[in-house]
């Protein structure tokens, strides 16, 4: 007799909001219905639970309502570096049913004033140092400037919004690696739900506190580190930027069980001098990006610490990870998000045979998990939804078991002088 068809996995989001699809203010309002008083965000000395964070984030909801006018709720920009106002600043945004507009703490001059502007944005969060650095042209292009943030702190919280899990949650810009930089569409869900993967693959919980560095304004901050926590339980230890030198006081101070990086970051601690306590850590499980196969076992046996090497992109976060309870090979990314089907395509467009090597593309199972296009680029839109597939620009190849294994990107481009 056959045994039918697979139960497909179960998203974590479904343990906490019991709903197969979500908005962030939803998660965030069930975590704090259920777990008020847990730790939510470590910054430096000062501690929030996820009651405590929650109302910072209707606070800044309630600044964000002030701006409503006739056209709905306002999209707010933030030009913010890791600092827990930028967390109260994109949670309280999306509480106020309004669209989150993330800059790169890093950029200036042209490539900055045309990201606002194209943004829609009429309002800009940032502090005194982002004051200073903001361009003229920028600091003129939004209607309210916000720098100072005792203008939010005596405000009462606010009742969350109730946004639908397809509407706009986001536009988050891409590196602009490859050229301009795009402004990507994300809805509730996809990052509701690739947060919950994420949590699964993880199998967050409770008791982990995440060792987050990683910018705020970054998908992998949001989707691969606060978002999971949330689904999960557990606590979000955030620094402004990685420290080589600090990483493992960081560690040992806030009890972290998880960590993100990319490979170089893993490589960068790999190289510190061996010490007798290397695989005496808290840390447990980190989530990594394109780990060469050395580094990755040489890593996991020296600090016992497992690497979850994810693979995805603004667009699409996560699009292949590790599984739960299955041993990933070294130097693959994993398996497929199940919210996606994801193939390599030869050079003749017919999927590539095992081994290899041809372009990661991928297509939703379900709506509203992968993003439906960049604003105001239908151009650039076209080009990367084709034939009913989202083309990711980047080389791969699949083994005999479904095993992923990222290559190279197709093109390469260097930015010279901003």
């Amino acid at each position: 007799m056959s045994a039918g068809p697979e139960k497909p996995p179960r998203n974590p989001l479904l343990d906490l909001v019991a709903a197969e699809a979500a908005t962030v203010p939803a998660l965030m309002a069930a975590r704090v219905a259920r777990t008020p008083e847990a730790p939510f965000l470590h910054w430096e000395e000062q501690r929030w639970s996820y009651r405590e964070a929650w109302e910072e984030a209707l606070r800044f909801a309630a600044w964000v309502r002030r701006l409503q006018g006739e056209g709905g709720p306002p999209r707010v920009a933030s030009f913010l570096s890791n600092r827990p106002e930028a967390a109260w600043a994109w949670l309280g945004t999306l509480a106020a049913g309004a669209t989150y507009v993330p800059l790169n703490r890093a950029h200036r001059g042209e490539i900055l004033v045309d990201m606002i502007a194209r943004s829609g944005a009429r309002a800009l969060v940032t502090d005194a140092a982002g004051l200073a650095d903001l361009p003229e042209l920028a600091a003129t292009a939004v209607e309210t400037v916000l720098s100072d943030w005792e203008q939010v702190r005596p405000l009462a919280p606010t009742e969350p919004a109730t946004p639908r899990p397809e509407d706009l949650a986001e536009l988050m810009y891409t590196s602009g690696t490859t050229g301009r930089s795009k402004a990507v569409e994300l809805t509730h869900n996809q990052l509701c739900r690739g947060a919950g993967w994420v949590a699964r693959s993880l199998d967050a919980g409770p008791e982990d506190v995440f060792h987050a560095w990683l910018p705020l304004f970054h998908i992998a901050g949001q989707v691969d580190t606060v978002l999971p926590s949330v689904i999960g339980g557990g606590a979000v230890a955030l620094y402004p930027t990685f420290s080589r030198s600090r990483f493992w006081d960081q560690v040992r101070e806030s009890g972290a069980t998880l960590f993100i990086g990319f490979a170089n970051v893993s490589q960068l601690l790999y190289l510190l001098p061996p010490r007798p306590d290397d695989a005496a850590s808290t840390l447990r499980a980190g989530v990594t990006g394109a780990m060469p196969a050395r580094l990755s076992i040489d890593f996991e046996a020296r600090f016992g610490v497992r690497l979850h090497d994810v693979y995805g992109m603004t667009e699409i976060e996560p699009m292949i990870l590790p599984e739960p309870g299955v041993i990933t090979p070294a130097g693959s990314c994993g398996r497929p998000n199940p919210d996606l089907e994801v193939v390599v395509l030869g050079r003749d467009g017919a999927p590539a045979g095992v081994g290899e090597i041809g372009e990661i593309v991928c297509r939703g199972r379900s709506a509203n998990v992968i993003s439906g296009g960049y604003e105001g680029d239908p151009a650039a839109s076209a080009e990367v939804n084709r034939d009913g597939w989202f083309h990711s620009g980047d080389l791969g190849r699949v083994d005999e078991a479904g095993f992923f294994y990222f290559v190279d990107r197709i093109k390469h481009s260097i930015r010279r002088r901003g």
